[in-house]
């Protein structure tokens, strides 16, 4: 029932009220996204839920990253007090007018789609689970020269694949070859990722 209200097209946007309404569109916004992704956007949306509805939190506690999101559309809000939310933002190019709530889940949507992207690519290094990924590649490649040249052939890399492992197997740790390669470190590690999977796809069929 207090999403209903909240989210009502004829709700006055107030400076009491516009944190609560941004924190709604965003709650409803996520959770669209959140069924039909993965863990990590699940994750993101039950920060965002602990955030809103569990406790109203003093100014110097820790927010969760979901909290962003909200923080995006009580902004976008902000410059609209006085407005209803179902009053005009703009006319599109369609003819058709889009209100002030629309226009707000417009810009919530770019902010989970921004921050989605920075989640599936990249690797936190603070992860406990995270290792070296040269001892774990190491073992995989033969140490026989010309046998490496035909394996590495037999993968068929491309060429940001190919500099990583050559870089690998000359004994370079991932973030020296993230500093030599130019590259973010969080790139090197995907990449160890694509040649453990090229090599279980391709080689192992080849050694059975």
């Amino acid at each position: 029932m207090e999403n209903k209200v909240f989210t009502d097209e004829n709700k006055r946007i107030t400076a009491e009220n516009v944190k609560r309404l941004g924190e709604l569109i965003a709650v409803r916004a996520l959770k669209t996204v959140a069924v039909h992704s993965d863990n990590r956007m699940v994750y993101l949306y039950k920060g965002l839920l602990r955030d809103v509805y569990h406790s109203y939190k003093d100014v110097n506690d820790t927010y969760s990253d979901g909290y962003d999101i909200a923080q995006t559309a009580i902004c976008f809000l902000c410059g609209f007090i006085g407005k209803t939310l179902g009053d005009a933002y703009k006319i599109n190019k369609y003819g058709k007018i889009v209100t002030i709530k629309r226009a707000c889940y417009t810009e919530v949507n770019k902010d989970i789609y921004r921050l989605s992207k920075h989640i599936y690519n990249t690797v936190s290094y603070d992860n406990p689970d995270t290792k070296d990924p040269s001892e774990e590649f190491d073992g995989n490649v033969s140490k026989d020269g010309s046998d490496v040249e035909d394996l590495i052939s037999k993968m068929d890399l491309t060429e940001g694949l190919k500099e990583t492992l050559n870089c690998y197997m000359g004994g370079m740790t991932f973030i020296e070859i993230s500093k030599f390669l130019s590259v973010h470190y969080s790139t090197i590690w995907r990449r160890r990722l694509q040649l453990q999977k090229i090599y279980n796809d391709k080689i192992a069929c080849f050694k059975g």
